[in-house]
C-alpha cells in the first residue's frame, strides 16, 4: 500500500525550505559585507564591521589560523586593557598588515598589545587608538580556510582548470 504525504508534512517541508534558504542568504551577505569592508574604507564606515580570515597562532587558544573573525568598529576611547583588537601596522618592508592581539596596557593614546600564545610584546613599537581598526567580537573556526581560497583567484583559477580537465571538458 503505497502512502500519500498529507498536505500539512508538504507545508511544513516547503517552511523548512524557505527557513534554511533565508538563512543561507543572510549567512552569505554577513560574509560578503565583512570581506568587502575588510578591503573597502567606505564600506566599513557604513557597515561598522569587517571580517578577517587569521594566518598565525599568536593568539591560540582563542583564536586559531584558520578561523574566521568578526571585527567592530569602536569609538576610540572605548577600548580598554583585555580587549582583542585588529589593528594596523607598517612592517620592516614598509607594507600594511593587520594584527589582531589582546591590549594588555593602555597609556594616553599609546597601546600595546600580545598575542596570548607569545611572550613578545609591540613595547617597543606602540600602537595608537587611531591605528585600531576595531574589536573583535565572534570567531567561527575553520570557516577562514574556505573564505581563503574562495577569495584568491589563484586557487579558484587553478581549482577550475584541474575540474575541467578532470571532467574531461574538451
Amino acid at each position: 500500500m503505497a502512502r500519500v504525504k498529507s498536505k500539512d508534512s508538504k507545508n511544513t517541508m516547503a517552511i523548512v525550505k524557505n527557513v534554511g534558504f533565508i538563512l543561507i542568504c543572510i549567512v552569505l551577505g554577513y560574509v560578503l559585507i565583512g570581506n568587502l569592508a575588510a578591503n573597502n574604507s567606505t564600506i566599513y564606515s557604513i557597515s561598522h564591521y569587517m571580517n578577517e580570515v587569521v594566518l598565525t597562532g599568536s593568539m591560540e587558544p582563542e583564536i586559531k589560523p584558520g578561523d574566521y573573525i568578526t571585527v567592530i568598529k569602536k569609538n576610540r576611547d572605548s577600548y580598554k586593557v583585555g580587549d582583542v583588537v585588529t589593528y594596523v601596522r607598517t612592517t620592516d618592508s614598509g607594507d600594511k598588515e593587520r594584527v589582531t592581539h589582546q591590549i594588555i596596557s593602555i597609556d594616553g593614546d599609546q597601546v600595546i598589545t600580545q598575542g596570548i600564545s607569545s611572550s613578545n610584546t609591540n613595547a617597543d613599537d606602540p600602537i595608537t587608538k587611531d591605528d585600531i581598526i576595531g574589536k573583535h567580537i565572534l570567531t567561527i573556526p575553520k570557516l577562514g580556510y574556505e573564505i581563503f581560497i574562495i577569495n584568491n583567484r589563484y586557487y579558484i583559477n587553478s581549482w577550475s582548470y584541474i575540474s575541467s580537465h578532470i571532467l574531461g571538458d574538451n
